[in-house]
């Protein structure tokens, strides 16, 4: 069995990879947008189960057209957020709209076409599912007019949501961009009624879809039984849940298969690798979803004319015990001989191509190096686990982020700004032209470059639109500051590390030397080794932030080259706040602080501004809003063998980049501390570990949740020490819920 990694942390899939998943009625002239739930609290996990979309549909007798429109969030109503986009998901066209006023029948020609980039209407994408694709009303049809409207010809009827409501149904399976056939929807049209409303939701099975993208075959720098790894790609709106999967590969002349363990999933979007062994201090530093077991599978480096060796990603089919396959690459094809590079992978460069076999000119050859090589220099070369080195044409938009995914603030008259990322439907950027709104220009207003004006306090929805149609909302507080901040015990659960020498690795910073966050320095990787602070409602203010990056004058006693601005740039990399700039506004000085080089990590603009940024904003919104003292402490880990930034400046092996950055929050009610800790449920710690990688933005926060212990182990720090033993153990042996 493929056994499911212990150290990667429990993901919380956007969507269900095999439920249900519903789309809107989109009918010619329709409209649709998202629609935000009403929160009276943060929700710190993504919503999960099917993509749904409901639209409220208007039909007219006199004019003979329908057209539909999203319906708005009932006041007090709390739901999942609503993932819309005209023609996002699918496409219901209508035609040949017509009245009898004889019988008083009328019907439409309706067709629906599949935008998504998998098949619909099929488990396995070979076997129609039983259900086919089906449109429910989700209610109606109504009318306030005289009479009654009643479904004239429906397949068939089902408990759809609360009680039976009629379906239509196309038996097929559409492939992307294929258009079903054509199907009469016909309604019976009482006495004295014009128009009548209804609304419905598209409900179909989807075929997961999984491209294998890269292979080492024959790693240089570890063994063949522990660095051997193929990586895969999903390229589906839905996460994909591997259990039960086999990888079947051929070498030689014997066959070699093993299955996937329950609890290995894989994102929308996401590369996974799945690998000969796990352990990343022996396989060459590759982080895998799942391994194989060493020489459970050996990708050969033979060559056979008449059999070549393959690899195959096989799912388990609707009838018990047998398989298809998802995809399958070969060495070369038959009648040729291709043996795989020696520490190098084969990328493939274009997900959406041809991948049968690994000598065409659809793969590539990997140039980058990766992991933490063999110790005397020699590294194996790939990128697992990301985009390979060349990427395809990005595509039509399919998906908006803003980012923030939520905010707060409690600041009058100053500003703040959003940025939108277009994605097409491999996770690529997009091309296309951002138009920004908020819902109420007497709280806020924003302008096209995403910089909100604030007004009022209050809650404003804002909206990015693509130039498509295509948006994402998010929800903007604004509330009033606080008249000064009070700092409690940065370190109230105790330093991080103690008993090292106070020397240029361990600057130690106290409230002593500085009163708003402690930290240790580390002069050798040129950022902290770690960052503590207190975080409460007092610490927000008004004061903007500060207009650029400070060496820190506390370092000049030790001698220690004094990191600037300037190490950063041109490196690729951000300059990632530990302490975030919004947490320190209530004064100049107070804000000035967070811009000092001690408090800052590279980060990838991906991590930073993705699931880095949304976990900064929901301990924010705790602090602010939810009357929580929030113990703060942060940091990084850093690979055997260092990497530096590159900068444009000239100045080498000054900053190291951490291979992740991790933080741990202990929440209280506001004012409290270790002395109102009487038992593990005294407290809620949150702890998180998050790649400092390009790709860290395709999950949210909340999938980079793992246990303190696991922090601790990586980097030998005792982290709640202060707590007394019993209560540290649980909470520190507990992933958040």
């Amino acid at each position: 069995m493929l056994r499911t990694l212990p150290s990667v942390a429990a993901r919380r899939p956007w969507r269900s990879a095999f439920s249900i998943i519903a789309g809107a009625l989109l009918v010619i002239g329709c409209t649709d947008s998202i629609v935000t739930p009403t929160r009276t609290e943060p929700t710190p996990v993504p919503p999960a189960g099917p993509v749904s979309m409901q639209l409220t549909c208007v039909a007219s007798v006199q004019s003979g057209s329908v057209s539909c429109s999203t319906p708005a969030t009932p006041a007090g109503v709390r739901g999942a957020v609503t993932y819309g986009g005209q023609n996002q998901y699918v496409k219901l066209t209508s035609t040949n709209v017509t009245f009898d006023a004889g019988t008083r029948i009328m019907g439409a020609d309706v067709t629906l076409q599949n935008l998504l980039p998998q098949i619909i209407g099929s488990l396995d994408s070979a076997t129609v599912h039983p259900n086919g694709i089906r449109v429910f009303y989700a209610s109606g049809p109504t009318t306030s007019d005289p009479g009654t409207v009643t479904v004239r010809n429906p397949d068939g009827t089902e408990t759809f949501l609360s009680s039976p409501a009629p379906y239509y149904q196309w038996s097929q399976a559409l492939r992307t961009n294929a258009v079903s056939s054509v199907k009469r929807w016909e309604w019976n049209v009482g006495a004295g009624v014009n128009t009548f409303t209804f609304s419905v939701y598209v409900q179909t099975e989807v075929t997961p879809t999984l491209v294998i993208t890269e292979i080492m075959a024959n790693p240089s720098a570890v063994d063949d039984s522990v660095g051997e790894y193929i990586e895969v790609y999903n390229p589906g709106l839905a996460t994909v849940d591997l259990s039960g999967y086999r990888i079947v590969s051929r070498s030689g002349s014997s066959t070699e298969q093993v299955t996937i363990a329950s609890g290995v999933t894989l994102a929308s979007r996401a590369y996974g690798v799945i690998a000969a062994r796990s352990n990343t201090a022996r396989n060459g530093g590759v982080t895998a979803i799942a391994e194989w077991g060493g020489t459970a599978i050996q990708l050969s480096n033979s060559t056979s004319a008449t059999a070549p060796d393959y690899v195959a990603m096989r799912r388990p089919s609707v009838a018990p015990g047998t398989f298809f396959t998802m995809d399958s690459v070969g060495w070369a094809p038959v009648g040729t001989t291709t043996a795989p590079p020696t520490g190098r992978t084969r990328e493939l460069l274009d997900v959406k191509a041809d991948n049968t076999h690994m000598s065409s000119a659809a793969w590539n050859t990997g140039y980058t190096k990766y992991g933490i090589g063999d110790g005397n220099g020699d590294f194996d070369r790939g990128t697992p686990g990301a985009p390979n080195g060349v990427l395809v044409a990005p595509g039509p938009v399919v998906l908006v982020r803003i980012s923030p995914g939520f905010a707060v603030i409690d600041t009058l008259n100053q500003f703040r700004r959003f940025s939108a990322f277009p994605e097409d439907s491999l996770g690529q950027t997009a091309s296309t032209t951002i138009t920004w709104a908020t819902d109420n220009p007497a709280i806020a207003t924003i302008d096209q470059t995403g910089l909100v004006t604030h007004v009022d306090t209050g809650q404003v929805h804002i909206t990015a639109t693509a130039s498509n149609g295509v948006a994402d909302t998010t929800l903007y507080s604004i509330f009033k500051y606080s008249p000064a901040s009070i700092y409690r015990n940065h370190v109230e659960f105790g330093v991080p590390v103690t008993g090292l020498p106070n020397d240029n690795n361990n600057i130690v910073i106290l409230s002593d030397r500085r009163t708003h966050y402690n930290l240790s320095y580390n002069a050798s990787r040129g950022g902290p080794n770690w960052v503590s602070w207190n975080l409460n409602r007092t610490q927000f203010g008004k004061i903007p932030r500060a207009p650029t990056f400070y060496t820190d004058p506390l370092l000049v006693s030790y001698g220690a080259y004094q990191v600037t601005t300037c190490d950063y740039t041109g490196s690729g990399y951000t300059r990632g706040h530990m302490v975030q700039s919004e947490q320190r506004t209530q004064t100049r000085a107070e804000n000035d602080t967070t811009f000092l080089m001690t408090n800052i990590l590279p980060q990838t603009n991906e991590l930073n501004t993705g699931p880095w940024g949304d976990l900064e904003e929901y301990g924010n919104e705790l602090a602010r809003f939810h009357q929580k003292e929030i113990y703060n402490v942060a940091g990084g880990t850093w690979p055997a063998s260092p990497q530096y930034l590159t900068t444009t400046c000239g100045n080498a092996n000054r900053v190291q980049i951490p291979t992740t950055t991790w933080k741990v929050m202990v929440i209280m009610p506001y004012g409290q501390g270790l002395a109102d800790v009487t038992s593990a449920s005294s407290v809620r710690v949150i702890a998180v570990d998050m790649p400092n990688t390009f790709t860290a933005n395709s999950q949210p926060w909340t999938a980079y949740k793992v246990t303190v212990d696991q922090i601790e182990a990586i980097t030998g720090y005792d982290l709640l020490a202060a707590l007394p033993d019993a209560i540290e153990a649980a909470v520190e042996s507990s992933i958040d819920p």
